[in-house]
């Protein structure tokens, strides 16, 4: 479990060096059609990444705290065709507690879109109860609300709903994840005579395991996604 957490850590000191990742201004000379075009890729980048991994940060027991890494292949085109890789990677810190079903959780991201010397964040803030039908079965709703800071020259929130489905077996607990994102960006961009902002609704699929303190995770919708990580709790 300490490689998982220092391979993790690693991530996030060695993604911090990516430069340039996106290029908002080359949406400037395009009608706002075009340019909102352009910016769907990369929206819907952020919005799976915002999004994914979430099963282990759902699943807290008592209490909580592990480590993750996200991993978003992606067309290296648009406002992202300069970024260094065309995987993004977003290492993320979350914990949480639950007491009687209601479980509050939260997440922190440093993500590797450093632009003009910046490196933007997010903070999620979850809310779930979990219902437990048999000592087996338990199925978890919840309302998680996401915002970003630092972006240069962009802003980000996003408001989802979530529900997962466990089995809770003796040392293995496979997951499904099914949620609803919608996700508001505003920039600083003049695009047609105004600032150009940009909404998006994406619907969310993935399938989990857990083994012990380790746990992978794929995503499918609306991108592709692959999440590792590992936690201690009780």
């Amino acid at each position: 479990m300490k490689k998982i957490i220092l391979i993790l850590a690693l991530l996030s000191i060695v993604s911090s060096a990516f430069a340039d990742f996106y290029n908002l201004n080359t949406l400037t000379s395009l009608p706002k059609k075009e340019a909102e075009k352009q910016f769907e890729e990369f929206a819907k980048l952020l919005g799976t990444s915002l999004n994914a991994g979430l099963g282990d940060p759902m699943n807290i027991g008592f209490v909580k705290v592990g480590l993750e890494g996200v991993f978003i292949p992606f067309k290296k085109e648009g406002i992202l065709s300069h970024a260094p890789i065309g995987v993004l990677p977003a290492p993320y810190l979350y914990g949480g507690v639950s007491i009687f079903g209601i479980t509050p959780f939260a997440r922190i991201t440093l993500l590797p879109l450093k632009t003009n010397g910046k490196y933007p964040y997010v903070f999620a803030f979850g809310l779930g109860y979990e219902v437990d039908f048999t000592p087996l079965i338990t199925i978890m709703p919840s309302l998680v609300y996401q915002k970003s800071a630092n972006f240069d020259k962009l802003g980000l929130y996003s408001f989802s709903g979530h529900v997962q489905g466990r089995l809770n077996l003796a040392v293995i607990t496979p997951y499904v994840n099914l949620g609803v994102s919608h996700n508001k960006f505003t920039t600083d961009i003049n695009v047609g005579g105004s600032d150009f902002s940009y909404a998006k609704t994406f619907f969310h699929s993935a399938v989990g395991l857990k083994i012990l303190f380790f746990f992978a995770e794929v995503g499918f919708t609306p991108k592709m996604s692959y999440s590792l990580g590992a936690s201690i709790g009780f």
